[in-house]
This record gives structure tokens, C-alpha cells and sequence, in this order.
């Protein structure tokens, strides 16, 4: 399993490549996101997978992937209509609101 430094890395890459692609929108350029939605897959999964203490750790950097997933959805959204369905952001969005949850219980 992914220790949680190696996640906290991943995240990162993860809101990293988020914000360069909210960037290239509003400058009007083509925006490829591939391999995000693996990514993102990959270190939720793994974050699940962690004792509860390690998960919430985290959390910071879970959110900040929601929200920039969240505001990477509203700019597809508004400057290419359809486009956002095929990428898949809502279900990224959905995978890491997930992750995040779990590591609220107790």
C-alpha cells in the first residue's frame, strides 16, 4: 500500500495538474486531461485504504481536489458545454468526496 507522504505527493500532482488546466481554459486553449481520472482513482482508492489517523491527514489536500474539481467542472461547463461529460469530472469529483468522507468515521 501507498504511504500516506507518497499520497499527499500524489494529491498534489493531482491539484497541480487541475490548476494548469484551469489556466489553459481561461486563456482560450485546448485542455488535456489525460490520465487524471487514473490518477485520481488510483490515490482515492489507496487513501481508503489507510488507518483513519493517516487519512485525515489528508484531508486538507482531499479538499483542495474536490474544490478544484469542482471549479474545473464550472469552466468546462461554461466555456465548453458537452466537453465536461466525456471527461469525466463529476465522477473524479465523486470518487474523492468518497475518499474524503471515509476518513471522517470513526
Amino acid at each position: 500500500p501507498m504511504i500516506s507522504q507518497e499520497l499527499k505527493s500524489r494529491l498534489a500532482e493531482a491539484n497541480a495538474t487541475i490548476a494548469v488546466a484551469h489556466r489553459a481554459l481561461g486563456e482560450g486553449k485546448i485542455v488535456s486531461l489525460d490520465g487524471l481520472e487514473t490518477h485520481v482513482d488510483i490515490t482515492c482508492k489507496a487513501i481508503v485504504e489507510l488507518p483513519r489517523d493517516e487519512g485525515q491527514a489528508l484531508r486538507p489536500a482531499m479538499m483542495a481536489l474536490i474544490d478544484g474539481l469542482d471549479q474545473l467542472t464550472k469552466a468546462l461547463e461554461q466555456d465548453h458545454g458537452e466537453t465536461k461529460s466525456s471527461l469525466n469530472s463529476l465522477s473524479d469529483r465523486e470518487r474523492a468526496q468518497s475518499a474524503y468522507s471515509k476518513t471522517e468515521k470513526s
